[in-house]
């Protein structure tokens, strides 16, 4: 039961904030590589700072999928795309809690309310301490909902979404999907949305931007892996997705590894993997406490994907030889360096940046110090032609981390020649 589960962030205490899924299905394109996620009808907990979709036990179920997949006529872009994701399960009654201003706003939607000829219209109340803010009424039932200090947003069954100012009055038309929402997440001015068909869209919403616009998960879920002569095939589950303050998402997977999108490059980036296990490094997270996303991103990932009930990867029964070790930690290094920058965490950067000086003394890889040394002294240590900046993450002088490192990597007398030349510089 566990993998079928979409996390959605840390766990809470309370009922509120939880959404049911449906078994998912498939429609296959001919000739297409089609996948499923096999997941069973389960509950997702969420808090209030991370993602949040909610559904009281009280409540009713009223339909377990959207009435169109159902229908004669399916949207195109279900049969084109090659991931179906389970819905949430409609429910007569959600309700969704988020604290803004150090006060309690809940949002509640009651579906299936019958006013004559309109039995499909949905019903939002949104109060604090049991006083009603604001109502609204919808045209569709309502599945998930989320909000924050800047907004509130309820998305729809028939693929759109609503988004509201905390006085109940529509900052933007609605916005209309390809297909029905199964994971909405909102955080600072940013709102995240996976749909059935497996596409991410983020945007800023109190900007009024696009972020991310319409990309496909299926990279993350192993689709290229899968075998194109089975008309139906599991993939790894999502166990938690969340949005940075940055703009960027994170998703975790069943697989024991994590993924962002890197808006640069148009890829997505696997920053977090549990095959690394056989890494120092990973043993050397493995002594963290419990540690904010925000705050502490990378040591976070580490927890997350550890945390998962998943068998340990291992390189055999044999232990690995020191050379061996140390060139997977120092491959570890590098990826967590990049990933710290990539998720803005310009502490974890400088603690990494100090343990890969620490491996690399040890090693005594030369030209991987040579490397490193010239690309934080900058001109004339580096190519004429390669671009330089004098900032990592905007708020760490390289000059200052190479001040930093240059004591550790001394520690090698073997190097010694290498960091004299960097001497003067600090």
């Amino acid at each position: 039961m566990e993998d079928s589960i979409y996390k959605q962030g840390q766990s809470a205490s309370s009922l509120e904030n939880r959404v049911e899924y449906t078994t998912s299905s498939i429609y296959v394109p001919q000739g297409g590589l089609s996948a499923s996620i096999n997941h069973t009808k389960t509950t997702a907990q969420s808090n209030t700072t991370a993602m949040s979709n909610g559904s009281t036990s009280e409540s009713t179920v009223l339909r377990e999928r959207p009435a169109w997949v159902d229908s004669a006529s399916v949207p195109s872009s279900v049969l084109e795309s090659k991931i179906r994701l389970p819905v949430p399960v409609l429910k007569s009654k959600c309700i969704y809690k988020h604290d803004t201003n150090h006060q309690s706003i809940v949002m509640e939607s009651h579906n299936n309310t019958h006013h004559g000829d309109h039995k499909e219209l949905a019903k939002i109340v949104v109060s604090c301490q049991g006083s009603v803010l604001w109502t609204d009424y919808l045209a569709s039932p309502v599945l998930l909902m989320t909000g924050n200090q800047n907004y509130s947003v309820a998305a729809c069954e028939n693929a759109t979404l609503h988004v509201y100012s905390l006085s109940g009055r529509r900052l933007i038309p609605p916005i209309v999907l390809e297909s029905t929402p199964v994971i909405l997440h909102s955080y600072e001015q940013w709102l995240l949305c996976l749909t059935m068909t497996g596409l991410l869209y983020v945007w800023d919403i109190v900007n009024k931007k696009k972020h991310i616009h319409s990309i496909s998960i299926a990279p993350i879920l192993g689709i290229a892996h899968s075998s194109s002569n089975s008309s139906s095939q599991s993939t790894p589950s999502i166990k938690d997705a969340r949005i940075r303050k940055n703009g960027l998402p994170i998703f975790t997977t069943s697989n024991q590894q994590a993924f962002t999108y890197d808006l640069t490059m148009g890829v997505w980036i696997c920053i977090s993997d549990a095959w690394y296990s056989v890494s120092d490094l990973w043993h050397a997270g493995s002594r963290t406490t419990q540690l904010h996303p925000d705050q502490h991103p990378l040591g976070w990932l580490f927890t997350a994907v550890t945390s998962m009930n998943t068998p340990s990867y291992s390189l055999g029964s044999e232990p690995l030889s020191s050379d061996v070790n140390d060139s997977i930690t120092l491959s570890h290094l590098e990826i967590q360096l990049a990933v710290s920058v990539l998720l803005d965490s310009p502490e974890e950067y400088k603690n990494c940046l100090l343990l890969y000086a620490k491996r690399l003394a040890r090693t005594g890889a030369q030209k991987k110090v040579e490397d490193l040394l010239g690309w934080l002294a900058g001109p004339p240590f580096i190519p004429v032609n390669e671009t330089w900046t004098p900032n990592v993450l905007d708020n760490l002088l390289k000059k200052d981390l190479l001040k930093h490192i240059l004591p550790i990597l001394s520690s090698n007398r073997q190097l010694q020649r290498i960091t004299n030349e960097y001497r003067q510089l600090v």
